[in-house]
């Protein structure tokens, strides 16, 4: 074991939207998988007295990338849009949703929003991140995270101690 055995981490800066009660919505924090101790880490980057959230990787049970976009295009209808959008982000989505069939057309940016699934206690949980204007490698980011998710085909392979 040698100094260049430590693999690198990766990380982000992300706004925070739902999932966890020590932060606030749309919160900016720091987000990073820290591979030597099998964490994803979330840290709130403006304020430092609030905890620093340690997710172990083997909880990690699904990620997935969508944006507003495509939750605002799940239904045409105002109420439907808003059903659509809680049922695929949360409260982000009932308000987006919501407000995709109302008002005027307005180019907006479309942001890419982050569903990280984990299991604790036996209960499936989710955490619900969006794009912010510093955050730069969310693709990056989500393909790195995806290679910790253990999917059926993962969990057969391998070493099997008896």
């Amino acid at each position: 074991m040698g100094l260049f055995d430590k693999k690198k981490r990766i990380g982000l800066v992300i706004k925070f939207v739902d999932g966890l009660d020590f932060f606030s919505a749309d919160e900016d924090l720091e987000v990073y998988i820290e591979p030597n101790e099998n964490e994803l880490i979330l840290k709130s980057i403006s304020d430092k007295k609030k905890p620093v959230i340690h997710l172990s990787l083997d909880k990690l049970r699904y990620v997935h990338k969508t944006t507003e976009k495509e939750i605002i295009e799940k239904n045409k209808s105002v109420v439907g849009r808003a059903v659509v959008g809680t049922l695929i982000a949360g409260p982000l989505g009932t308000i987006i949703g919501g407000m995709s069939g109302i008002g005027s057309k307005k180019k907006t940016k479309n942001r890419d929003i982050l569903i990280i699934g984990y299991e604790t206690d036996g209960e499936l949980k989710e955490i619900t991140l969006i794009e912010s204007s510093f955050t730069f490698t969310l693709d990056k980011f989500y393909t790195e995270l995806k290679k910790y998710i253990l999917t059926d085909d993962s969990t057969n392979s391998g070493r099997i101690d008896l």
